[in-house]
């Protein structure tokens, strides 16, 4: 892989408070360095799921110290890799992921995720589809089981924001 310059700072969303999309800014803040197991990521395409809608409210589950980045998936390209990532950090080394990530989030240019959450895109796959490609099928998944526990044929799915 030839180097990708990397550049010292990026625009991110950053979420002030979990107050909704009021508390959303832009910024410019510096661009993460991958750690040991983790790779650096361009990012190219991030989604909006209602995962994201109910963090940035407050009501996900949990919450992280603000300011954060939001964003739970997302795809782009490999550009950078950490120590210790063995033969999977190699193989991602200029790869096109989709990804999640457990930091700081994928609304912005840049984010570091660990080598295991870094999925390799089919050539077929674009870069929009691969940011969609994680958290929406997980939860169609799951929700496809608990209906069949409960001994449904249906699902349907709703939101208020």
């Amino acid at each position: 892989m030839t180097p990708t310059p990397i550049p010292e700072q990026m625009a991110a969303v950053i979420l002030e408070s979990y107050d909704g999309a009021g508390a959303l800014r832009v910024v410019q803040r510096p661009v993460p360095r991958p750690g040991p197991r983790q790779v650096l990521v361009k990012v190219a395409a991030a989604s909006i799921n209602p995962s994201d809608l109910m963090f940035i409210l407050g009501q996900y589950g949990f919450k992280k110290p603000t300011p954060t980045v939001p964003g739970f998936e997302g795809s782009g390209t490999v550009i950078a890799v950490g120590g210790s990532t063995g033969l999977m950090g190699r193989y991602l080394a200029g790869k096109r992921v989709a990804c999640v990530t457990q930091q700081d989030g994928l609304w912005a240019e840049y984010a570091t995720t660990t080598v295991n959450y870094a999925l390799p895109l089919d050539d077929a796959v674009s870069l929009e589809q691969g940011a969609m490609s994680v958290v929406n099928p997980l939860t169609a998944v799951a929700l496809i089981d608990l209906a069949k526990k409960a001994g449904q044929q249906t699902v349907i799915v709703t939101i208020q924001v």
